[in-house]
Order: C-alpha cells, then sequence, then structure tokens
C-alpha cells in the first residue's frame, strides 16, 4: 500500500486520526495511542502507566466493570491493551460491521473512568502478581539490571512494570491525576484499518472523539542521557538454570536516519525481523552470530535487536552460552565478531540477504491489526509514513552505511554488559497426594522480551449469533489427492502479498522409539541441516537469500513444516521443501551440536515454573508408557540416547506422503496452486513404496482420576506460583465436542478470561492470567485450565476454580450468556480468516480432523441449534469436579499441602 491510501487527519480537540481502508475481509482493528509510558514516568511512581491501561479495563458508568469484555466477546471480537516505554495502547479487532461499538467504548473510556478505591486496590494486586510472574524468568532480572545500569538518568532505565514498592505506594488519587493528564484528546491517536469507508470513519470519529475536552498541557520529558563514558559491566546471581549474556549500546532514535542501517546491522547479525507488526518468519541461520556462536556450538541461542524508541535507546546483543563453554570464551566471541563487523563492514552477499529478509518479513506482517499497530507505533515514536517506506529505505542501505553505523555506534565505550550467573539451591521434592507415578522429565526454554508491543454484562446482539457472513466453503476451497497419497488443499486470498505453505506428517513424538524421547523433535529441528547436494550453511544461505521463512513444530501426533516466500520465490522455496522432505541427511556432527544445544534448553525448562506445572499435569494424565507421557521435545536422557540412524529410520519411516496434507495459501488460482506443487512435490511423491507406509499406533486410555489429586513442585528463586489443573477429555471427533467447546469457552476461553477470568481475576484480583481449553487432538484430549497466582493466594484460586466446575455442571448457562460464546465463535472465525497463517491453519485442521470442506460455510448454523441444556448436560457427562488433577510449581515458602 502506498502513503496516499492512508487519511490523516486532525480533530477540533487536536486528537490525531489515519484511517486506512483494507476491504480483504470484513474485519476492523481499531487502536487509540497514548503519548505516555515509561518514558514519562519519575522516580517513586515507576509503573503507574501500566497500572492505568490495567484501570482503564474497569468499566465506567456507561460500560461497567465486565461489561466490555462481554460485549466484544459477543461480536466476536478480541480487544486488550499495552504498555512500552513511549506508548499506551487500546485496541478492539471485530467484524466491521461492529466498528461503531469500538470507537463508542474507547471515546467513553477516554474521559469517563472513575477508577474507584476497591477497584484499584483489588487491581493492584493483579499488577503485583504480574510483577511476579515476570520475576520468576531470569532473563526479566538480566535485563532490569542492565538497563538500569546503561541509562544513568533517562527513564528508559526502568521496566515498564515498575519497582514492586512503587507499586504499592501508589496511591489512587496519584493515578487518576496521571489518567486526567496523559490519557487525553491532544495526547492520543487513533488508528482504523480495514473494511472501512474513509469518509465515513472520519465522520464517526469525529462524533464521539471530537468533542471531548482536549485535556490539560502535556508536561514534557526533558531528561536527556549524558554520553556514556566507558564500558560498565554487571553480574546479577540469582537462582536459575542456565548463563545468560547481555550486552547493549547506545544508538539513536527511531527518527534518526541512521536507525534504518542498524535495522540491517541487526538482520546482519542475527536475521531479519520487522518489530511493529505481528507475522515474523523463522529466518537467519545464515547469519553471523548464528554461524559463529550457535552452529559452532558456543551458544544455544545468540540474538541482536535494535530498539525503535522516542529518544535515543539500545542496540542489545543476547546468548546463551552452552553448559562446556566458558562464559569469558563466549564474551570474547561475541566481541571478535562485532570487531569484525565494525572494521570490514558485510559482505555484498550478507548485505543482500539482509535486506531480502526485511523486505520479505515486512510483507509478512498481515491482517489489519499489524498494519494498524505498526501505524500507531510508529506514529508515536517515528513518523507513520515510515511503516511504507521502509522496505525502499532498507534497499538504499551500503555495506559502508552499516560499516560506519558499527564503527560509531557498537563501540566498547558505549557497552554495557550484563551476565546472569545461576545460582542453583537444592530443588524442593515434590509434595504429591497422587501414587508416585509420574516421574520428572524436560523441555523449551521461554525467553523474555522487554516490550509493550503486542507481543461484559448486557444483552449480545440477536445478529452476533444468528447472521452468518459468507465463510469459505466446498466452491471457494480445492482440494485434490495428489499421487502418493497426499491431499492437498488451496485456497486464493485477495491482495496477499506472499505465499504460505504447510505440510502435515501424522507422525509426531508419539512414535518416538523406547528411551529415545525427542527423536521426533529433533529430526524436525535437524530436517533443514544438510541434504546430499548442500550442507547445513549452503541451505542457510540459500534458503535466507530468498527470505524464505521455514519451521517445523511436532506434536504429539503430527509434524507440520511450514514455508513462507514473496509470491515471485514460491517455486524455489517449494522446491527447498521438497529436498527437506526427500533427501535430509542429518550430518552426525549437526546432530550432536543440536544435542548438545537442547540439552541446554531442557536444562532452562527446569527453572520454567510454567512449563512445569504444564508438563507435571500432562504426565498426571498420561502415565509412563503411554506415548503422550513425555513432552514433544524430549527428556535430557531420551536426547543423548538418539543416533543419526535413529532419525534416518524415523524420517524414511514416517516422511512420506501416505496420508499427509499439504494447504497453500496465496493471491493464485487455486487450480494453479495445486498443479505447481503437484509438479515440484513429484519427487516426494513417487519416493516411497506401498510396505513403507507408517504403522499405526495405539493410544492407549488416559489415567482417569477418582478424586482431585494434587502434585506441588517447589523452585528455588521464584516469587509466583503457576498452576494447571485438568483431566482427560474427549477426542475432536466425539458427537459432544461442539457442545463441550462451548462450555469451555464460556468457563475461560474468551476474552480476560470468561466466567474465572472476571470473577478470580478482576473481581477478587487473585491472578494475572487465568484461562481453560479444550484441547483437540485424534487419539483422545484434555481440558485444562491455568493460571499464575500469588502463593498466597493459591489456595484461595483452587476453590475459586472447583466452585466454577462445579456450577456448571450443575447449572445450565443463561440463553444470554450462550450468545455471548455464540457472536464469539462466529465473528472469531471471520478474524481468524483474514491471514494467511489462519487461513492455513483451518485448512489443515478441516482436513486432518475430516471434517468436511463445508466445515466454515456451515459453521453459523452447526452452533446455532446447541442449547443451553446441551452445554450443561455435555460439561456433566465429560467433567467431574470430584475427580480432576491439579499441578501447581512455585516458590518453595508456601507450598500448600497436598489434599
Amino acid at each position: 500500500m502506498t502513503t496516499s491510501e492512508t487519511l490523516n487527519i486532525e480533530l477540533k480537540n487536536g486528537m490525531n486520526a489515519l484511517i486506512r481502508p483494507d476491504r480483504r475481509a470484513p474485519v476492523v482493528a481499531f487502536f487509540v495511542w497514548y503519548r505516555v509510558g515509561a518514558r514519562n514516568e519519575v522516580p517513586g511512581s515507576t509503573g503507574i502507566s501500566h497500572m492505568v491501561e490495567h484501570m482503564l479495563f474497569k468499566g465506567t458508568a456507561r460500560f461497567p466493570a465486565g461489561q466490555i469484555d462481554r460485549l466484544i466477546t459477543a461480536h466476536g471480537g478480541r480487544w486488550n491493551g499495552f504498555t512500552g516505554d513511549d506508548y499506551t495502547a487500546f485496541y478492539e479487532v471485530l467484524p466491521s460491521e461492529h466498528l461503531q461499538l469500538a470507537v463508542k467504548i474507547e471515546a467513553d473510556r477516554m474521559t469517563n473512568c472513575t477508577i474507584s478505591d476497591e477497584e484499584f486496590e483489588r487491581e493492584r494486586e493483579v499488577v503485583l502478581s504480574e510483577r511476579q510472574g515476570s520475576e520468576n524468568n531470569p532473563a526479566f532480572w538480566l535485563t532490569e539490571t542492565v538497563r538500569s545500569t546503561a541509562f544513568s538518568v533517562h527513564p528508559y532505565r526502568q521496566m515498564v512494570i515498575g519497582q514492586t514498592q512503587d507499586l504499592r505506594n501508589l496511591e489512587r488519587d496519584q493515578l487518576y491525576d496521571y489518567y486526567r493528564t496523559y490519557y487525553t484528546p491532544r495526547n492520543a491517536t487513533a488508528v482504523l484499518v480495514g473494511d472501512a469507508d474513509p469518509e465515513d470513519a472520519k465522520n464517526l470519529l469525529s462524533e464521539h472523539f471530537g468533542k471531548i475536552d482536549p485535556g490539560p498541557e502535556i508536561p514534557p520529558v526533558n531528561t536527556t542521557e549524558p554520553p556514556q563514558q566507558g564500558a560498565k559491566r554487571v553480574t546479577v546471581r540469582r537462582p536459575g538454570r542456565n548463563r545468560r549474556l547481555y550486552t547493549v549500546f547506545h544508538i539513536p532514535a527511531a527518527s534518526h536516519p541512521d536507525i534504518v542501517p542498524l535495522h540491517v546491522t541487526e538482520a546482519i547479525l542475527s536475521g531479519g525481523t520487522w518489530p511493529f507488526g505481528l507475522g515474523n518468519a523463522s529466518m537467519g541461520k545464515s547469519s553471523r552470530m548464528y554461524r559463529q556462536l550457535v552452529r559452532t556450538g558456543t551458544a544455544v541461542y545468540a540474538a541482536a535487536s535494535a530498539t525503535y524508541a522516542l529518544d535515543p535507546h539500545l542496540f542489545g546483543l543476547s546468548l546463551i552460552p552452552t553448559p562446556n563453554t566458558e562464559s569469558r570464551q563466549a564474551e570474547e566471541e561475541l566481541n571478535r565478531l562485532l570487531d569484525e563487523l565494525r572494521e570490514k563492514g558485510p559482505s555484498s552477499e550478507e548485505l543482500q540477504r539482509a535486506q531480502k529478509q526485511l523486505v520479505a518479513q515486512h510483507a509478512y506482517s498481515e491482517g489489519v491489526a499489524s498494519l494498524a499497530s505498526g501505524l500507531g507505533a510508529l506514529s508515536i515514536i517515528s513518523s507513520w509514513e515510515f511503516y511504507d517506506s521502509f522496505p525502499q529505505q532498507v534497499q538504499q542501505v551500503t555495506a559502508e552505511d552499516v560499516r560506519r553505523v558499527c564503527d560509531r555506534y557498537l563501540q566498547p565505550q558505549r557497552q554495557t554488559t550484563g551476565w546472569f550467573l545461576p545460582e542453583r539451591p537444592p530443588q524442593a521434592p515434590r509434595s504429591s497426594s497422587a501414587p508416585d507415578e509420574t516421574p520428572q522429565a524436560k523441555s523449551s526454554v521461554r525467553g523474555y522480551r522487554d516490550s509493550g508491543y503486542p507481543q461484559a454484562m448486557g444483552q449480545p446482539p440477536e445478529s452476533s449469533a444468528n447472521t452468518a457472513p459468507k465463510l469459505p466453503g466446498p466452491d471457494d476451497i480445492c482440494r485434490c489427492t495428489m499421487p502418493g497419497g497426499a491431499t492437498f488443499l488451496g485456497y486464493r486470498h485477495d491482495g496477499c502479498r506472499l505465499f504460505r505453505a504447510s505440510v502435515l506428517i501424522p507422525s509426531g513424538s508419539m512414535c518416538d522409539p523406547d528411551s529415545k524421547e525427542g527423536a521426533s523433535y529433533l529430526m524436525g529441528d535437524l530436517i533443514d541441516a544438510g541434504t546430499s547436494n548442500r550442507n547445513s550453511e549452503q541451505l542457510a544461505s540459500a534458503m535466507d537469500a530468498l527470505g524464505m521463512g521455514f519451521s517445523s513444530s511436532v506434536s504429539s501426533e503430527t509434524t507440520v513444516l511450514s514455508l513462507q516466500s514473496l509470491p515471485e520465490d514460491r517455486r524455489q522455496a517449494l522446491q527447498f521443501a521438497v529436498d527437506l522432505l526427500t533427501d535430509a541427511v542429518f550430518p552426525v556432527e549437526e546432530l550432536q551440536k543440536a544435542q548438545r544445544r537442547l540439552a541446554a534448553v531442557l536444562d532452562e525448562q527446569e527453572d520454567n515454573t510454567e512449563y512445569l506445572a504444564n508438563r507435571t499435569l500432562k504426565q498426571m494424565i498420561y502415565p509412563q508408557g503411554h506415548p503422550f507421557h513425555h513432552p514433544a521435545i524430549g527428556t535430557a536422557e531420551g536426547i543423548q540416547n538418539i543416533t543419526r540412524e535413529d532419525l534416518l529410520s524415523l524420517y524414511h519411516k514416517h516422511y512420506h506422503p501416505q496420508d499427509a496434507v499439504v494447504v497453500a495459501v496465496a493471491d493464485l488460482p487455486p487450480a494453479q496452486m495445486a498443479k505447481e506443487a503437484a509438479e515440484l512435490l513429484s519427487q516426494w511423491l513417487d519416493s516411497k513404496k506401498p510396505q513403507d507406509i507408517r504403522s499405526c499406533i495405539e493410544v492407549p486410555s488416559p489415567r482417569q482420576p477418582s478424586e482431585i489429586l494434587r502434585e506441588s513442585m517447589a523452585v528455588g528463586g521464584k516469587s509466583q506460583t503457576d498452576i494447571a489443573a485438568g483431566a482427560p477429555a474427549i477426542p475432536r471427533q466425539h458427537p459432544d465436542y461442539d457442545a463441550l467447546r462451548l462450555a469451555f469457552l464460556l468457563l475461560g476461553g474468551v476474552g480476560l478470561g470468561g466466567r474465572i477470568g472476571r470473577e478470580l481475576r478482576d473481581r477478587q484480583g487473585l491472578a494475572y492470567h487465568i484461562s481453560s481449553r479444550l484441547n483437540a487432538v485424534r487419539g483422545g484430549g484434555t481440558w485444562a485450565i491455568k493460571a499464575g497466582v500469588d502463593p498466597a493466594n493459591q489456595q484461595r484460586l483452587l476453590q475459586g476454580i472447583e466452585e466454577h466446575l462445579r456450577r456448571l455442571v450443575c447449572t445450565p448457562p443463561s440463553n444470554e450468556e450462550l450468545a455471548e460464546i455464540k457472536g464469539y465463535l462466529l465473528g472469531n472465525a471471520q478474524i481468524s480468516l483474514e491471514t494467511t497463517r489462519g487461513l492455513v491453519t483451518n485448512l489443515l485442521n478441516i482436513e486432518y480432523y475430516q471434517l468436511g470442506l463445508d466445515y466454515l460455510s456451515t459453521y453459523s448454523e452447526r452452533f446455532r441449534v446447541i442449547e443451553t441444556e446441551q452445554v450443561q448436560q455435555a460439561f456433566a457427562k465429560h467433567v467431574n469436579p470430584e475427580a480432576y488433577f491439579v499441578a501447581s510449581v512455585g516458590p518453595p515458602e508456601q507450598r500448600p499441602a497436598g489434599r
């Protein structure tokens, strides 16, 4: 799109608005951005911007607490907010017919939030719980310490979440004054992207926002960070598993002309990304940090990041050394890599790869929410026009530009280096009320990203549940069977700027050989580690030169290989996929390096309370010996037992077209995509003989509890407890599945947490996050409720969960509640089909679960006929509030006794 397609207006009260039409789907995204964040806070009030963000979800006289959530849900939308260093934003993504609702909500809470004392005190506990959840991650402590060291005076030295003591000292009146000062029209920009007429949208914004008082003058931020006079170092010592290095350099603001060459530098170092969108593809294995640090076995993980900000900010480099790498060696190798780039600059091939990746990632950032978030963020920190000019600016960067900015900004005297060095206290044993039959396993690192970026009472309208927009049906989806037994589904997505395809192979971690847990995961991880014609580096360079994204995802039952490229590069991208499906060789040296990396990842997971709770729950449901018992990523012991012969055996047995599903989505005729896929995949489709067809694996029944059984684990150095409760459930094909899905959406699967979110989080302030989910698989399934909670509130939270389960077993939901959930399903279906990612996911599910090509086009009718009694009966039939499993992992001090 060109900048001329964006309408930039200013209302009478000084409020800015950006309106960009996008008619590819009947969906709109509406954001309101405020120019206030951690940058505007003074010592003693850190976290106040984030706290105001939370309070603006608490309602007004027009929309009382909880009503907005239910209204957005009933109309099939999603909504949320986030706070960053430079801005706070609130958004709604809705079917376009409901745009006015979003505008009314944001205009009302811009001026009419009352912030009661009672709500303020409850939400303070929620925010403190959020801080505790961050503190559970060692990367948070390292990032917080490095930032506070790198910045000596600028407010960027503080994290958005704020300091615990500042949050405890914060007063309601102080918060309200802050709200009245900064959350006003003169300090706001509205961004509307989607299926809307620009003039109608302009009038709508003028009607609802134009009459609001502009608000007071905004206090300026006059603090300027002085030049750093020399290198700084800091060390963080806390309980943890793996060492981490985080080193940063001061760089200019987002409006500075050097920011684009610095972004290209980031791509050269660790792969191209587009920070103002929601669709980054996996790429960058030809980057310097991956080649020289990860591929050599120096690091498990290494990445660079240039921060776009209103004021000068930081260029950061992160790595996690492998266990056998000395800290000094890892740091020296990273600095040597930077020295080389400063002295010589990039090669022409490196520069071209980086530029292609950045242009491609910009194109991959699809969807109205992604575009609206990018335009809005850039309007605050730089200029919204930067969004459209970015590809051209990237292509104008020269090798000398990269060398120059490295020499100017990535200098040792501008550097602050931080190390996280773990202290490992003895881990407390499990406390269990169940028989000891769930031995510990291990699994993957969850990183910490310091960013605020995304990353209802009342009657729901009848139209939400009963009006059916046209969704893709049999006439829109091209389905055919290819030679070899694979099924192809293709769909034309008008106006999209990329080609996306996925191959689903019905073979996952359940096929791992005994004592070699993680073999399927490693096979997916190493499938691009070399073919008979190209080694891993040659493959990575060729794929990155296309700006091609490639990834693998392994679950218990399936492996999905996904790729995306620019449309003009699709045939080359598909050829790479064919090479990997037919000619992967799994070199021994690559396997050994992957095993070392994965060992560190698995060790890191032993410090992740959320992961440990989820893993423990899974192992309680699926006992030792069940094919679903171990995590897909494997176990430390199993990974070390895997040989190249094991991977080759699995590859030749399971990676063949029989029962595979191939899906492609682009702005191309589906029949053309089917023809191209058949031509390019012919090598794979003809490569296997009938006797090679994978053998079926019987999935035994899971463990059925006869009472509420709890296991708890204590991990040193943690602040928050993570809880996972659940039990076995029905498979996806079960006739009760739709009714049971409605029940779990109602319970805690929509909006900000459904019933349990509104009661246990919003009204009682017991948790920062809480949700419920029905997990679909062919060989059975599970239901789960997950939450993060202050240890002192754990018992109250568990009691609340139990009470809500009992209530839904005994009492049908109201007609209004059910209409709300049905409205959500229909509207959310429209939203999920707006992007190629959502389309591919839906088409894979339709074929894998044999739902039929009319699944989407008959979506409304199928759910419309389900009554409240059916929902309650399905829940009572398949969920026993007297018998389920509970896993809790948190600090050792306040672990509750087992029941």
